[in-house]
């Protein structure tokens, strides 16, 4: 659900959401930033507490646990060191992420080169084939 409208899927076009290739301090921006309410206390309740509860759920997801294990293990937090676990996490998880993709972009670039040539090779050779065959060459 959305940072600052946890009713609500998160949005591209309400720039509520958190990219896969995110800057770092714009996913602690963002995060910091996500509704919360005046109570302080860490527990899982999406009816009356929709804010506290998308951060749980987001953070048992990125621990591979269940939302109630993630409650135990935050609930001595505040809401604002809750946020900053929790941001620390989605940049730990995402830096794997972001490095992979710049590793495979370069790799794919590659192949787009070299497939470029092999193929502008092949397509000269079938050219110069249907030219002769057509006898267009002599």
């Amino acid at each position: 659900m959305g940072l600052q409208n946890p009713a609500k899927k998160m949005s591209k076009s309400e720039n509520d959401y958190i990219s896969l290739l995110e800057d770092k301090t714009l996913i602690q921006q963002k995060i910091l930033r996500a509704e919360t309410d005046s109570e302080n206390k860490i527990y899982y309740d999406p009816a009356k507490k929709p804010g506290v509860s998308n951060l749980l759920v987001i953070y048992a997801l990125l621990k591979k646990m269940t939302v109630q294990e993630a409650e135990r293990e935050l609930v001595n937090l505040n809401y604002h060191q809750l946020k900053k676990e929790l941001a620390e996490l989605v940049e730990l998880k995402l830096q794997i992420i972001q490095q992979n993709f710049s590793f495979y972009q370069s790799k794919v670039k590659d192949l787009l080169v070299n497939n470029q040539i092999y193929l502008q090779k092949i397509a000269q050779e079938k050219i110069k084939k249907i030219k002769n065959q057509m006898r267009l060459i002599h």
